[in-house]
């Protein structure tokens, strides 16, 4: 089992269960609000911790009720949260539309997510660097920062993972040096301005990328699977059947999954097949953190989970 750093945003969930999201102008009563420990970087660090490896995560929050939560959440999960910065008064927040059907559309307010500089990259994560087997990032914090990540680590001769999430103007060329870009359809439109729906156009997007590059593309297709592309490989891969509760974090389990695979020196076919499970259990609970997948629960994926 390998280390693997996990450098992105830290959130905390404010979950807002509707039947149905409201239509323009609409105003509507909610069923619950309920609060989950949350961002893309801590659900990422989250589920790579319940996988068995170790796991060190840099991020900030603000000196607030919320950041003190998230960082006690940190250490329950036995994530070493000692590079986390508190900076300025207010923890990034995630408003999350909760629709009984288990979609959900979420609404982030940065918080200090957004205050980290270049400068607290090269103090806190490059001396990182030489100990790590991989980087996973996404783009929920200043995009300088995460550019300057990946050129660092392509120094070191450490892969970076890119959760191209939320794209907000990012630059392919910014990504260049990522070992594996992994946006769902959405933010891979996002990142060419053009709408991609089918895998013709996946492909063609993906080749551009690693034209430039980088050396694989992972595009989440939530409910209908995933697809990987390199020079070498085209895998398409079916999601598994599970109840969906709550596609919250599920993304982020995914990534994860893969992740922690390739790093155990799994095959990509087989790291796709564990990253598929860690999504499936994702959706079966509902929230952020509490969701995140297990070692144990993967292993025992098709006796408890498959429908």
């Amino acid at each position: 089992m390998g280390k693997i750093l996990v450098v992105g945003s830290i959130n905390m969930d404010v979950i807002i269960s509707l039947n149905t999201v409201p239509k323009a102008g609409e105003s509507i009563l909610c069923k619950e609000v309920s609060y989950a420990c949350g961002g893309k970087g801590a659900n990422q660090a989250g589920a790579i911790a319940r996988l068995g490896f170790e796991t060190v995560i840099f991020g900030a929050v603000g000196n607030d009720q919320y950041g003190e939560i998230l960082l006690d959440n940190l250490k329950d999960n036995k994530i070493d949260m000692s590079r986390v910065e508190k900076i300025g008064d207010q923890t990034g927040v995630a408003y999350i539309l909760l629709e009984e059907s288990g979609e959900n559309r979420i609404v982030v307010s940065l918080g200090a997510n957004e205050k980290i500089k270049p400068k607290d990259i090269d103090l806190y994560v490059k001396p990182l660097l030489d100990e790590v087997d991989m980087v996973m990032l996404q783009l929920e914090i200043p995009l300088d920062c995460v550019e300057h990540i990946i050129n660092l680590a392509k120094v070191q001769g450490v892969r970076t993972f890119v959760d191209a999430g939320p794209v907000r103007n990012c630059r392919i060329e910014s990504l260049k040096n990522a070992w594996c870009v992994s946006p769902n359809e959405t933010e891979l439109g996002a990142l060419f301005n053009r709408e991609i729906k089918t895998e013709t156009e996946m492909i063609k997007a993906a080749e551009q990328l690693i034209n430039i590059g980088v050396e694989c593309v992972l595009i989440k297709l939530g409910a209908k699977g995933c697809f990987y592309i390199s020079r070498e490989e085209r895998i398409r891969k079916e999601s598994y059947k599970v109840k969906v509760i709550d596609t919250t974090a599920a993304g982020d389990s995914f990534s994860a999954g893969f992740v922690g695979a390739v790093t155990d020196n799994k095959t990509i076919e087989e790291a796709l097949v564990y990253a598929s499970k860690c999504g499936a259990i994702a959706v079966t609970k509902k929230g952020a953190s509490d969701s995140l997948p297990t070692k144990e629960a993967v292993e025992s994926f098709e006796k408890l989970y498959m429908l």
